[in-house]
C-alpha cells in the first residue's frame, strides 16, 4: 500500500513545505518592511552608538544570508 501511495505523499509534502515557506517568507517581508519603517521615523531620536550596533548587527545578518 505504501509503494502505491509513496510518490502521492512525497509530492503532497513537497506542497505543504513550498506552502509553508511562501507564508514564512511573506511574515519575513512584512517584518523587515515594518522594522525598515520604524528605523526611519526613529533614526533621529537613536544614539548613535546604537545605530553603529544596529549595523553591524545588520551586516552579520547579511553575511548569514
Amino acid at each position: 500500500m505504501y509503494n502505491l501511495l509513496s510518490d502521492k505523499l512525497d509530492r503532497f509534502e513537497k506542497e505543504i513545505r513550498r506552502g509553508r515557506n511562501k507564508i514564512f517568507a511573506k511574515i519575513m517581508s512584512s517584518a523587515f518592511t515594518l522594522a525598515s519603517s520604524t528605523l526611519k521615523i526613529s533614526r533621529p531620536y537613536i544614539h548613535t552608538d546604537n545605530l553603529k550596533r544596529f549595523k553591524e548587527s545588520l551586516e552579520g545578518m547579511l553575511s548569514e544570508i
